[in-house]
């Protein structure tokens, strides 16, 4: 059950391995009776005002004793986002909990990601704080991008979203995730939360791999090169491509910092392109890691790719040599990719 709106009760996104679409609770297939329908809200605010493990103890009409047990899942910052609830006879060992993890992130699209949500969506490379192309480049498929990407509108954003996506662990299997999302707010102050859990991936519901990921992340790029894929109604990257050896390939998870001169102009070039008045533009811009490093030149072509209600850019980008030093060269797993490339 997610709970990402405090102030709507929860609604289910899985039942056991099911997937489901904001579901009310009446629907869950567990609950034997309406009397136990009738226990499952009030427990859950318990369990979210609680933040700890509750159980409800009833006796059916039948006579036979069971449990409602609703477990918390915390988000990274400590707010309870989903309930895990079981309803079993009353001296049933409780099951293991499935995997439910919490992402949270704002506008500037800085995702931070509790250690359920990391095992799921980052795997090996799992990090506390990370950006949403980073998170979304470990996912073979994603149900509804456009529809997701209108979470981060800055005109007109949707509040909710539930899709589903593929990724494939580290046992070389695909494994079907649901995830739903909330948001609320404005401008910067905007915030969004998902729910992440894994579901059954059937020979009728299985998503196959999305074809125009699996050719941009593998078009041939030059040395200092990267291919990124903008939203114009959010101002966001959610798609950054650059070889693995390559020292922008770590941009993917690094927030860079735009030059205050550089800013109107790339602006400009995002309204440009999501108005329709110009198809293609060319922009110098520069950008930093952290305050204290150098200003990194670069020279970026941009295309509009996509029409509709979500349209998007591809821009390739190049570094104007040199590459001075970054925050970059700092970053242990940066490193690991570098000498795992080499």
């Amino acid at each position: 059950m997610e709970t990402l709106d405090q102030g709507s009760g929860g609604t289910m996104i899985a039942d056991g391995l099911q997937p489901r679409r904001f579901s009310k609770l009446n629907r869950v297939s567990l609950a034997p009776t309406i009397g136990v329908v009738r226990r499952l809200q009030p427990l859950i605010a318990r369990c979210v005002a609680s933040r700890r493990f509750v159980m409800d103890p009833m006796t059916l009409s039948c006579g036979a004793e069971i449990r409602i047990v609703g477990v918390p899942v915390l988000g990274p910052y400590g707010h309870v986002r989903a309930v895990c609830v079981w309803i079993g006879e009353v001296d049933a060992v409780l099951p293991a909990l499935p995997d439910v993890g919490v992402l949270e992130w704002d506008a500037a699209v800085v995702v931070a990601a509790s250690v359920a949500a990391r095992n799921l969506l980052l795997g090996d490379e799992s990090v506390e704080i990370s950006l949403l192309p980073d998170m979304l480049s470990n996912l073979d498929r994603f149900e509804n991008r456009a529809d997701f990407l209108a979470l981060l509108s800055l005109d007109n954003p949707i509040d909710e979203w539930i899709g589903s996506a593929t990724r494939t662990f580290s046992d070389g299997i695909p494994h079907r995730l649901q995830i739903a999302a909330r948001a609320d707010g404005t401008g910067p102050g905007r915030r969004m939360r998902a729910v992440v859990c894994e579901v059954v991936d059937d020979t009728q519901t299985r998503l196959a791999p999305e074809m125009y990921l699996k050719a941009m992340r593998h078009v041939p790029i030059l040395p200092g090169h990267a291919l990124a894929m903008v939203d114009l109604n959010a101002k966001v990257v959610h798609d950054w491509i650059a070889n693995d050896s390559d020292p922008m390939a770590g941009w993917c998870h690094h927030r860079p910092l735009l030059h205050p001169g550089d800013q109107a102009r790339i602006l400009a070039t995002c309204e440009a392109l999501l108005a329709g008045s110009a198809m293609t533009a060319t922009v110098r811009g520069r950008v930093r890691f952290d305050p204290a490093d150098e200003w990194i030149e670069l020279e970026s072509e941009w295309t509009r790719i996509i029409e509709g209600d979500q349209p998007q850019a591809l821009v390739h980008i190049a570094v104007v040599a040199p590459l001075p030093a970054s925050v970059v060269d700092n970053c242990p797993r940066c490193r690991r990719a570098s000498d795992s490339a080499a």
